[in-house]
């Protein structure tokens, strides 16, 4: 993944890491670990998805709105618009993942 990630461009690179630390962020702040963070290229190269999988199947998130305060919850409005609104959560038992695809191009 280190060699996709240095072909990028600086204002993808930069979309990318904030997709990843938004997502890792929600994970700390709102679930339970374990935590872990997966990239990897989809749509033929054409994408990144980033997913952060946590142990809190129960708080399934939601743009707009924190459990963390009144001038939180942007980070999925964020997450949304970096990512053409390419985003979800798949929930298993046990376990959810946050992902979000975003445009390499």
């Amino acid at each position: 993944m280190a060699d996709v990630l240095a072909r990028l461009a600086e204002d993808v690179l930069h979309d990318v890491l904030l997709v990843c630390s938004e997502l890792v962020a929600n994970a700390y702040d709102h679930a339970r670990g374990p935590r872990r963070l997966l990239l990897h290229e989809v749509e033929g190269g054409a994408r990144l998805r980033v997913e952060v999988e946590d142990a809190g199947p129960d708080h399934l998130p939601a743009p707009g709105r924190s459990t963390a305060g009144p001038t939180r919850g942007r980070g999925l409005v964020l997450v949304d618009v970096l990512s053409g609104h390419r985003w979800g959560v798949h929930v298993s038992s046990g376990a959810k993942t946050v992902w979000a695809e975003i445009p390499l191009s």
